[in-house]
């Protein structure tokens, strides 16, 4: 900047009217990322929400999960081989 015409303890513009102090530098050596004024940096670890399932039907929650993840629903086949015959077999 000397070489445009700059001389130190002068101000920087047309007028020489700019800051004479140089800008501090602030070099973060945390792997945080970067915080705005008047915010505050959350160290929370956001934990999952476990739904109780207590009393559902296994098949109504596996159904709810392919809703939720936008899952195909799975193709089920109930299979009854308790007696002899035989096997008896339902689709839904």
């Amino acid at each position: 900047m000397r070489k445009m015409g700059w001389k130190e303890g002068e101000g920087l513009g047309r007028n020489n009217e700019g800051n004479v102090n140089p800008i501090l530098v602030d070099f973060k050596t945390d792997r945080k990322g970067l915080v705005a004024d008047g915010e505050k940096a959350s160290n929370k670890l956001t934990m999952p929400v476990i739904k109780d399932l207590s009393g559902k039907h296994p098949i109504s929650v596996l159904m709810e999960l392919c809703n939720k993840k936008k899952w195909s629903p799975p193709d089920f086949t109930l299979v009854d081989d308790t007696g002899p015959g035989p096997p008896q077999t339902l689709s839904f």
